[in-house]
């Protein structure tokens, strides 16, 4: 199962880095076109999910991941925004840094998908350490 989770995640990253990479010859229009498929198809499916993702790897895996996922998406929808209202210069400068966040969400599900932070940190969140019955 996470290995959906981390194929979604890295379409994401792939599509996030294509906009990043091809900022400068991008129109308004296209720029928003982009993201808001971005946004409708691969984000929507990943963000629909999230309270399956939080099960699978556990509250504090998850949130590291979702972090970076959360800040990518906020600052595409300002780039989108922007765009719309010919700001595109404001706009392209808001790529980088949705890149930068959302590569830091690939790193984080990197060590949960090996399993190896998966295990030990689904124990840690299962177990709500010091509570005493």
């Amino acid at each position: 199962p996470a290995d959906n989770f981390a194929t979604l995640l890295a379409e994401i990253s792939r599509e996030i880095r294509e906009l990043d990479d091809s900022r400068t010859e991008l129109s308004p229009t296209e720029l928003t076109e982009r993201i808001n498929s971005l946004l409708k198809n691969q984000y929507f499916d990943l963000t629909s999910r999230n309270e399956e993702l939080a099960a699978l790897l556990g509250f504090s895996v998850y949130a590291t991941i979702w972090d970076g996922v959360a800040s990518a998406e906020r600052l595409l929808l300002r780039a989108w925004s922007m765009a719309t209202d010919e700001h595109i210069d404001e706009a392209r400068q808001e790529l980088p840094r949705a890149r930068f966040h959302i590569e830091r969400a690939c790193a984080a599900m990197t060590p949960a998908e090996s399993g190896s932070l998966w295990s030990s940190a689904k124990a840690e969140d299962d177990d709500p350490g010091g509570a005493q019955d």
